[in-house]
């Protein structure tokens, strides 16, 4: 949610206009800034995970109006791709990396689980665009479809059932810290992001488990599922000493002297995840 207003100004000055919705503001910096948004909890709509969506509009080279939308995060941005409505759009692109987490029934079978429990018209309008664009919406798992395409073993973000593509990024220019009392960070912390395919045998195709892993000593939220690293010596060491010396939290900000350890915590996850996967 920090971002929203950089985003979307940089999207303004790339040519695009801010399409308000009817209960929007018409000026986005209005619009963003709306306690309905800065306050959300649970969802935006029937979008768990979503705290507003902000579109916004421009037209092309070639006359075809564009498109862009910000959705806003409730907690982390990982969360919102996984209550999408199936497998087929969850794919994620980061400042360094871009991933297909089912990239062999995305790309090859043309095959989408669907992972939510909403039904109804409009869900079915949504359904419909991706037949038409090729793929097959699968609402109940069978035998042939878990494994290896829809996999129901824990999984990490960067593991060998996702096809994870590097982009070029300048690591001269490091990444402005939260603060100058902590490291820039070297990956986006999706990296660390594990869960688990459940499939669903009635109908209803199959629910991401994943749990929300928040500290005071860190400044990014994470999406795990496999949380008992949490309590691994290296870790817990971590974050133990960076509450040590981060004394009276509550009274810090991310402009004060507060030092959060996101880097080495993501450094720690990524080891354990090499080894488990």
């Amino acid at each position: 949610m920090a971002w929203r207003l950089t985003v979307g100004r940089y999207l303004l000055e790339q040519g695009y206009r801010f399409a308000p919705n009817s209960i929007q503001h018409p000026n986005f910096e209005v619009a963003v800034s709306d306690r309905r948004v800065v306050t959300a909890t649970a969802r935006y709509g029937n979008l768990k995970g979503i705290a507003g969506v902000f579109t916004f509009k421009k037209e092309g080279a070639d006359g075809e109006e564009l498109k862009v939308q910000i959705m806003v995060a409730v907690r982390s941005t990982i969360e919102v791709i996984f209550r999408f409505h199936s497998t087929c759009v969850m794919n994620v692109i980061t400042f360094n990396r871009a991933y297909c987490l089912y990239p062999r029934a995305t790309l090859e079978e043309r095959l989408s689980l669907v992972c939510t429990d909403r039904r109804g018209d409009e869900l079915e309008v949504v359904f419909d665009k991706y037949r038409e664009r090729g793929w097959s919406m699968l609402s109940s798992c069978t035998g042939w479809t878990i494994e290896p395409s829809f996999t129901d073993i824990p999984r990490w973000i960067d593991d060998g059932h996702t096809w994870s593509i590097p982009l070029q990024y300048d690591f001269s220019q490091p990444i402005t810290p939260v603060n100058p009392h902590s490291a820039s960070i070297t990956r986006d912390p999706i990296s660390i992001t594990s869960w688990t395919l459940i499939p669903e045998r009635r109908g209803r195709g199959g629910t991401m488990r994943f749990y929300h892993v928040k500290s005071s000593q860190l400044f990014y939220p994470y999406i795990m599922e496999c949380v008992e690293m949490i309590d691994t010596p290296p870790i817990t060491t971590l974050l133990q000493a960076a509450a040590h010396a981060n004394v009276c939290p509550e009274s810090h900000t991310q402009t004060d002297d507060y030092r959060y350890v996101d880097e080495r915590f993501m450094q720690l996850c990524n080891d354990y995840y090499r080894v488990m996967f």
